[in-house]
């Protein structure tokens, strides 16, 4: 026989279930309703997302297809970090700009980040993002560690993995070798007017600013000094943590997209090598 304490704890653990369902299947519903998916891309993120174009934007649509719905792409100012962008974006909005999305692009499938911020749910990887280096070939022959960088120019977009490793690297002997750029299109026309000899950044902004096209005159190659915290990591997808439903259908729809060769196509596209995330593998 059940008392009546074991009774109500029945009772409200139903009703618990009940709502949180309700809950889950409030985010793909409300897609299905309105017949739309509404992506958020970082705005001013080239090759990625800017103006309305890029990978991410591409990628964005192609979701929405995949799965039978419209897509609402919009771009998007970065916060202070990526806690402020998902909080912006995915799980409660901002008071200036109350406009959110159902699923936000661009984000490092990380443990850590995922540890930090429990009101989103981070999976999905489309692409390995990678630190590499374009070197002139005339003024530094051979690469072979941060010793070919000693008397020469190094441009790094500010306020980056590469940024804050060069200016420590080597207990600073870089810091007034160091060029700050605005983004990594600039950096490389100051590398190929000859004004820095090497940049150092990501790898797909790098081949975006040749096309994929590199000159014979540079040599890009992958970073992989032992000194640098993190040299690649994954984007993937994020949605908010009680929308499991919307989070599986977009996981599924990634995967066809990236097995049927769609992913990679946008980002040849793009002038982009695609790197295959490095546990999303084909099956």
């Amino acid at each position: 026989m059940f008392n009546s304490i074991t009774t109500r704890r029945i009772i409200s653990t139903a009703f618990l279930l009940a709502m949180t369902c309700a809950v889950h299947a409030e985010a793909l519903d409300e897609v299905k309703q309105k017949g739309i998916l509404r992506v958020a891309v970082y705005d001013d993120l080239e090759p990625f997302s800017e103006k309305g174009k890029g990978i991410d934007v591409e990628i964005g649509k192609a979701l929405a297809a995949k799965l039978g719905f419209k897509a609402d792409v919009f771009e998007f100012d970065a916060g202070e970090d990526m806690g402020d962008d998902f909080r912006n974006m995915i799980w409660k909005g901002h008071y200036l700009n109350p406009r959110m999305a159902d699923v936000m692009l661009h984000v490092p499938v990380d443990k850590v980040l995922m540890e930090k911020n429990d009101k989103v749910h981070i999976f999905a990887p489309y692409f390995n993002e990678q630190i590499a280096v374009i070197r002139n070939t005339v003024k530094i022959p051979v690469f072979v560690g941060l010793e070919a960088f000693t008397r020469v120019k190094i441009g790094v977009e500010g306020e980056t993995i590469s940024d804050h490793f060069m200016i420590g690297a080597l207990g600073g002997r870089f810091r007034d070798s160091v060029v700050h750029f605005k983004n990594i299109k600039l950096a490389c026309e100051s590398l190929v007017a000859e004004k820095i000899e090497v940049i150092m950044g990501s790898r797909s902004q790098i081949e975006a600013c040749f096309d994929g096209k590199i000159p014979p005159k540079f040599a890009l190659t992958p970073f992989t000094d032992g000194g640098i915290s993190v040299k690649d990591w994954n984007l993937g997808l994020a949605v908010k943590a009680d929308s499991p439903q919307l989070g599986k259908l977009l996981e599924d729809a990634m995967k066809s997209l990236r097995d049927d060769g769609t992913i990679q196509k946008i980002f040849e596209k793009h002038g982009v090598s695609y790197q295959q995330p490095m546990y999303a593998k084909k099956s």
